[in-house]
């Protein structure tokens, strides 16, 4: 056939852009996450997005559309859990996407930001936090600054999910966080 090419690789238009950021909307969380690694002890922020449904169906779709993105992402089919009384056997298989740090995260937030309604705060200071983490290319001793811990901090005390993680303030983080090396904050 004329004008066919040979690269059969999915194209992404709008409707997709618009219905991923819907399902993130609805099903996903856009945030920040405390990581302390147990062999160094040192503590990492880092930005994530995760999607959790029981639709395989839906599952690939998303695939589908961010491996289209060049977004690096993971999937996982965790093992239901009894919840309450009810067995196992009574709860749907459950998937999640999840996209982890910030060149990937902020892959993510360039295709959806533009879509997102509820989830738009969250993904603009992810977003905030990305850009400056950037600015210093990584370097060993960067310390995080105040604006930095106040993004992640909005996000640990629940301000964008109803709910804390960890009661702790903003003062009680920078006071231990202000002069340490990025990758020496014991939390």
């Amino acid at each position: 056939m004329e004008g066919q090419t040979d690269n059969q690789q999915r194209k992404v238009n709008e409707i997709d852009l618009a219905w991923l950021a819907g399902l993130w909307d609805g099903e996903g969380s856009i945030g920040m996450r405390v990581q302390k690694y147990k062999a160094d002890g040192r503590t990492y922020f880092t930005p994530y997005a995760q999607v959790v449904n029981t639709q395989q169906g839906t599952l690939e779709r998303v695939d589908s559309i961010l491996t289209a993105l060049h977004v690096g992402h993971h999937i996982s089919w965790p093992k239901p859990h009894p919840w309450g009384n009810r067995p196992v056997g009574e709860y749907k298989p459950l998937w999640s996407v999840r996209i982890h740090g910030l060149r990937r995260v902020k892959s993510l937030l360039t295709w959806l930001t533009p879509y997102l309604t509820t989830k738009a705060e969250q993904a603009r200071l992810v977003w905030e936090y990305t850009d400056s983490r950037e600015m210093h290319e990584y370097k060993q001793h960067w310390t995080y600054s105040d604006r930095e811990l106040e993004i992640v901090n909005s996000f640990r005390l629940g301000s964008h999910s109803g709910k804390a993680t960890k009661a702790i303030s903003l003062e009680s983080l920078n006071d231990y966080t202000r002069e340490v090396p990025a990758e020496g904050i014991k939390v």
